[in-house]
């Protein structure tokens, strides 16, 4: 939904939201998730995007998306690429302090996401170090006892949902899509089985491998590989814990 008036509306015209309605599971890439099963049928979820808050210099505007996120939980997007920019860092928390502030929006109702991680690389400051860091910023900055950044990949996430849902005899340009996340997903992989179940990992970066070349020679793919893919590519991206804390906020 966007608050703004149309540029041809008369002076003085009652603001109005462009309402676009979508049917689809809650929660991205399979429709038997649990999450969905629960909420099926019975959640109407509102999007309110908001770029640019700060820019609208329309108190009247401004006051009517006041009225309309009363009961809405900010949702605080911020881009892996602008933080390595002392300047650009400073400056985007003291645009999150106003927008926050000008939403009046409690601090138990915030969630705060970090996306593109897929963009890190070696040489830079590890994914988990800055998320500690950019969470005690926001927390001073606003002033919170608690905050919490979730890292996420959107588009390893749309990767790995727009897999689950394409045909899997014929899936095309999702599993090519997917596979484009593959350095990503298995440096993921490696994560979260470092130090805990090495067998585990070697199994998994070698089904990684062996689908990459299937996909590569032309030749069908191991049973079950776009379903174990497209889950490698939601939890590599952060899918899980994002749609935790999210559901959370809505109950």
């Amino acid at each position: 939904d966007t608050g703004h008036r149309h540029a041809n509306a008369a002076p003085g015209a009652p603001r109005r939201f462009a309402r676009y309605r979508a049917t689809a599971p809650l929660l991205p890439g399979t429709g038997e998730h649990p999450f969905n099963r629960a909420f099926d049928g019975r959640l109407g979820l509102t999007v309110l995007d908001l770029p640019g808050l700060r820019t609208i210099n329309d108190p009247e505007n401004l006051e009517v998306i006041q009225d309309t996120v009363k009961r809405a939980f900010p949702l605080v997007m911020v881009d892996w690429n602008a933080l390595h920019d002392r300047e650009k860092r400073q400056k985007l928390l003291e645009e999150v302090k106003e927008a926050l502030r000008d939403l009046d929006a409690r601090e138990s109702m915030v969630v705060f996401v970090l996306n593109k991680i897929d963009a890190w690389n070696p040489t830079d400051t590890h994914v988990s170090t800055i998320v500690e860091e950019l969470t005690e910023e926001f927390k001073r900055a606003l002033d919170f006892t608690e905050a919490q950044l979730i890292p996420v990949s959107g588009l390893c996430i749309y990767g790995g949902g727009r897999l689950t849902m394409s045909n899997p005899l014929a899936p095309g340009e999702a599993v090519t899509d997917a596979l484009h996340h593959a350095s990503f997903v298995r440096r993921k992989m490696k994560e979260r089985h470092e130090g805990d179940d090495l067998d585990a990992w070697r199994a998994s970066r070698a089904r990684l491998s062996e689908l990459q070349e299937a996909v590569e020679d032309g030749d069908p793919p191991p049973t079950g590989s776009f379903d174990w893919l497209a889950q490698e590519c939601l939890t590599a991206g952060g899918n899980d814990l994002l749609w935790e804390v999210l559901l959370d906020r809505m109950q």
